[in-house]
């Protein structure tokens, strides 16, 4: 009888989440829809299982072209995630993602970002700006990354620019790749960033650490390479003066976030 009982609740278990996961996805966004009327939604097809969605609007960004299918492995690890493309403010995202059933903190392995350089200033927060015009590439290759939503999300991978330019408030062709590699510690105290350059006209180089609460620190290093123009290092001379060995310094701290509980 209890193994009756059993292969009868094991049934019926089966049935309800596939009736949830195999529902038509515009019944349940218009659900959705009620429960949280600030959400915009357009062009929905398929099911919560594997899904597209061609626009969603929310409060903090719009997102377009939504696709999803649903990774059931990650369950076994405490996660609800799926496989997912998207462009989120200019940015194409890719990876496998998403929330912890327990703490709802939001999390990627792997994900890769992909987006034109000029448009970066789109990405600053409200009041925030970039003091330079950049083109180029740019690339996040991330083999994880957390974030509670409230603070500084901790990743390992890596920061890409390719084929580098300043427009303003000099102008500078880069050419060759930068690159930032991130590494967070293991108790999720600090991301570490280390900077270096291949192939490029101005030779860069330093770190940074930033702190989850948004406290930040970075010495950094500029020079021209030994193949750049003369010209590359006059303009360089217009944002700082040069050390002994050529270089420009920068080094700064601050704060990221002015009040990270309200973000």
């Amino acid at each position: 009888m209890k193994k009756v009982l059993f292969w009868l609740f094991a049934g019926m278990l089966s049935f309800a989440v596939s009736l949830i996961v195999l529902a038509p996805l515009p019944l349940v966004i218009q659900q959705i829809i009620k429960l949280r009327p600030d959400l915009q939604i357009a062009g929905v097809s398929g099911s919560l299982w594997q899904g597209q969605i061609q626009r969603l609007t929310t409060p903090q960004a719009t997102i377009n072209d939504l696709s999803w299918t649903f990774a059931p492995k990650k369950i076994l690890s405490g996660h609800i995630a799926a496989d997912l493309e998207a462009e989120v403010k200019t940015v194409q995202v890719r990876g496998q993602c998403g929330l912890s059933a327990l703490s709802q903190d939001l999390h990627c392995a792997p994900l890769r970002a992909e987006m034109d350089a000029a448009n970066l200033q789109q990405l600053m927060p409200p009041g925030r700006s970039i003091p330079v015009q950049l083109a180029g590439t740019l690339i996040a290759n991330l083999d994880d990354i957390s974030w509670d939503r409230q603070q500084i999300p901790m990743a390992n991978g890596r920061l890409l620019w390719d084929e580098g330019q300043i427009n303003n408030p000099i102008q500078l062709n880069l050419g060759g790749r930068y690159q930032a590699n991130i590494a967070g510690d293991k108790d999720g105290n600090a991301l570490t960033v280390e900077l270096e350059s291949q192939d490029t006209m101005v030779v860069l180089d330093g770190g940074a650490t930033i702190e989850p609460a948004g406290r930040f620190e970075y010495e950094v290093f500029v020079k021209p390479s030994g193949t750049a123009d003369a010209s590359i290092g006059a303009a360089l001379e217009l944002i700082g003066a040069p050390q002994n060995d050529g270089s420009i310094r920068f080094k700064d701290k601050g704060e990221l976030l002015a009040n990270p509980k309200d973000n």
